[in-house]
């Protein structure tokens, strides 16, 4: 735990700055105060600490989970009144859990529309700048959880990730994102976004940290309701326009949710009560978060790279090893930034030192995987969630300001009256068409997707873990949002290079595996601040405990080799 938690609450008046701050500063103040008294209530500490594992430690959710008598705005002002919830009416499991365990749930964080995109430029709300260098993104669609961590304001936070949300704004603000094999950590309460796969993630700076989190948090939950589609609890759209449907499918007021027989969940995977994460001692939570941006690791994280130093068989895509030759449609771009591609050189130079063996194989089929999440009949499940909306409010005409919402503070009633438009450009371009996507495609897509994921599972048989940058590059605001200024706006630049920075990552909850997205160094991009740059490890279904260990085996060769750069 803390070694000193009385800060703890001396940051919760720092977080007026927060925008899209929820609660008032009283409430948290009294809820801190109620948990002191709490502890005094108990003669042993010890005793206190085993009851409320987390407690005094603050963290940030992504505002599209679900906490009790707060709106879930997804992004979207309109879009809580639009489905009839404009406060939700149950808090989210995992959130609930830590407020059970003792930490202070501190406010809800800005991120792209409907966890759609990897920019963090398509919100109501405003655009998430980066902390390094403001003229560059944060990424997405997780961005505000990612920024709150970063700059000190949470010791940990909440994102999802569907196709990258929680790695690649992990990578942008130098931070660990942790994305579960899917079931591991229940969703219950999160509006989706690819329902089928998504994944709510860890932001912390360490793995140790996220892993702490993780243990107390995951598990299946015997509560949650799996709605059969013609009452689905998360759908918005008239189901009454779709042929064969129930006569009574219309569309749901979300007040009722949990008000209709569970069936088989497989959302909250039942084998995850059973998952260990633990490939070596736990450590309690890192005492030294407030030094978030140049953290070292502890003694007891140092004794782990002794202790458990077996050796392990990493991935590394063939075509890396080609240097950067096209072999038919597949190759490792980084996009003309050199300096990523040097850091990525590095992070395998550190695998290999912490035990590591290089074997190569084909990213070919992950990445035609990775181009399916977007590009197949699974972008479908976007538009059953958000499609009824998005079709109501239609594709914005007037032009958006590449700086909205311009460094100032703006209220909810100011955005909602027309400064920035019900959808972004970019959201709308994406979900809108997926109405049109026909059975027939969705058939021939799972045959394409079966066919090159036979050929991964023979991957697996000779890799423990994989080693990928995890996004290409990084992109200024201005390149995101080139074409928001005309009338109507073009979002085609922001869909193209959004699909870049997935690359390296759509195929990861398609494949059912876990990843971790960790620090990797820092390199400029012309005139601009040193950015950060990330790798991404990656491990089969449920080797979670596993890939934990080798990233916290990673960050430890990290750690030295930043004290040998300093003469420590």
């Amino acid at each position: 735990m803390f070694s000193n938690r009385k800060h703890v609450f001396g940051m919760l008046f720092c977080l007026t700055k927060l925008s899209s701050y929820k609660y008032s500063l009283k409430e948290l103040l009294a809820r801190a105060n109620d948990l002191i008294k709490k502890r005094a209530a108990l003669y042993d500490d010890s005793q206190f600490d085993q009851m409320y594992p987390l407690w005094g430690i603050p963290f940030i959710v992504k505002d599209i989970l679900d906490v009790k008598g707060l709106p879930t705005t997804a992004g979207s002002v309109d879009f809580p009144n639009f489905v009839g919830q404009p406060v939700a009416t149950k808090t989210a499991t995992i959130i609930q859990r830590c407020l059970d365990a003792g930490a202070i749930l501190i406010g809800k964080a800005n991120l792209d529309m409907f966890a759609t995109g990897l920019v963090g430029t398509r919100s109501q709300f405003g655009l998430v700048r980066n902390p390094y260098d403001q003229k560059y993104i944060a990424g997405g669609s997780s961005s505000g959880s990612a920024v709150a961590v970063a700059l000190g304001w949470a010791s940990f936070s909440f994102g999802t990730d569907t196709a990258g949300s929680n790695r690649v704004p992990a990578a942008f603000n130098n931070i660990v994102g942790y994305k579960p094999t899917p079931g591991l950590i229940p969703t219950t309460g999160t509006f989706p976004a690819v329902r089928s796969i998504d994944a709510v993630g860890i932001f912390s700076i360490n793995c140790t940290d996220a892993q702490y989190v993780a243990n107390l948090i995951k598990g299946y939950n015997p509560n949650h309701t799996q709605i059969c589609p013609e009452v689905d609890q998360f759908s918005t759209m008239n189901c009454n326009s779709i042929e064969n449907s129930p006569s009574s499918c219309v569309k749901i007021n979300l007040t009722e949710r949990g008000q209709t027989a569970p069936l088989t969940d497989y959302f909250s995977n039942p084998k995850s009560s059973t998952v260990s994460l633990s490939f070596a001692p736990q450590s309690q939570f890192s005492s030294n978060y407030s030094n978030h941006l140049t953290t070292t690791l502890d003694e007891e994280h140092q004794e782990l790279s002794t202790k458990y130093n077996a050796p392990f068989r990493v991935g590394i895509p063939k075509q890396w090893f080609m240097n950067g030759t096209p072999e038919g449609q597949c190759y490792m771009p980084f996009f003309g930034d050199k300096g990523a591609q040097e850091l990525y050189k590095k992070a395998i130079q550190r695998l290999i030192a912490i035990g590591g063996t290089i074997v190569q194989f084909d990213y070919s089929p992950w990445a035609t995987i990775a181009r399916m999440l977007y590009g197949g009949a699974w972008v479908a499940e976007r538009y059953i969630t958000y499609g009824a909306y998005i079709d109501e409010k239609g594709f914005p005409n007037q032009p958006i300001s590449p700086t909205y919402p311009c460094d100032k503070s703006i209220s909810n009633q100011q955005i909602g009256s027309g400064t920035y438009p019900p959808v972004d450009p970019a959201t709308f371009k994406i979900i809108s068409p997926a109405k049109e996507i026909k059975a027939t495609r969705a058939f021939l897509d799972q045959y394409r997707f079966h066919a090159n994921k036979q050929i991964i599972e023979e991957d697996w048989k000779k890799i423990d873990v994989i080693l990928l940058p995890t996004t290409g590059t990084i992109y200024s605001i201005s390149e995101v949002m080139a074409g928001y200024e005309e009338t109507p706006p073009n979002p085609s630049a922001n869909i193209r290079l959004n699909n870049n920075l997935g690359w390296y990552t759509n195929f990861a909850n398609l494949l059912n595996t876990s990843a971790i997205a960790v620090p990797a160094g820092f390199r400029k991009k012309g005139d601009s601040n040193p950015l950060p740059f990330g790798v991404t490890m990656f491990a089969n279904t449920f080797n979670d405990g596993l890939l934990f260990e080798i990233c916290k085996r990673y960050e430890i060769e990290l750690s030295q080799e930043k004290n040998t750069k300093n003469g420590c």
